[in-house]
């Protein structure tokens, strides 16, 4: 999981976003957040979660800017075999304003 994160932040900041700071992708089932991480405990700081076939999981990408405001964004993916299957469908051509 910690993988996806890393990778997620350094595609993100390489495509004109330095100032994108963290993902956190996590497990979805019986709760939204369903990791194997301790209770009261912040996500993430259980140990890391290996990805296997079957799970179901968000690719959690909030930001945060004071000045700005914020953004949440959450795609939703089925890891398969051979990779994933993506569970929620958006145009994701970056537009510049």
């Amino acid at each position: 999981m910690s993988e996806l994160a890393q990778m997620a932040v350094e595609t993100i900041r390489g495509n004109g976003f330095p100032e994108f700071v963290y993902a956190t992708p996590h497990c979805l089932g019986l709760e939204h957040t369903d990791d194997a991480t301790p209770i009261g405990a912040q996500q993430g700081a259980g140990k890391d979660v290996m990805l296997e076939a079957g799970m179901v999981l968000n690719v959690d990408l909030p930001f945060t800017e004071i000045g700005w405001g914020s953004m949440h964004l959450e795609d939703t993916v089925h890891i398969t075999n051979d990779g994933f299957e993506a569970l929620t469908s958006v145009n994701l051509d970056i537009i510049a304003v």
